[in-house]
């Protein structure tokens, strides 16, 4: 993560909230993948990129990973 930022959705991942500590500042947790791209979007300088890689599955909060994909897109287009 060499000068880049985390953006953790706690819903999905809550182990990995815990490296919080080793990397303060740069990781951000986030409630949902609304909250996590809002966020992203809002710290990163125009120009630069944002990769989402989802960590883990997302059971429970989307019905496949279609949906999930679908979700970002429209929350990235909304912005």
């Amino acid at each position: 993560m060499a000068g880049g930022k985390l953006f953790v959705v706690l819903v999905n991942c809550p182990a990995i909230a815990a490296i919080d500590a080793g990397y303060a500042g740069r990781v951000h947790l986030a409630a949902d993948l609304g909250d996590a791209v809002t966020r992203a979007a809002r710290v990163t300088p125009a120009g630069r990129t944002v990769l989402f890689s989802p960590a883990s599955p997302s059971y429970g909060v989307f019905r496949n990973f279609e949906e999930r994909g679908d979700t970002y897109r429209r929350i990235v287009h909304s912005l």
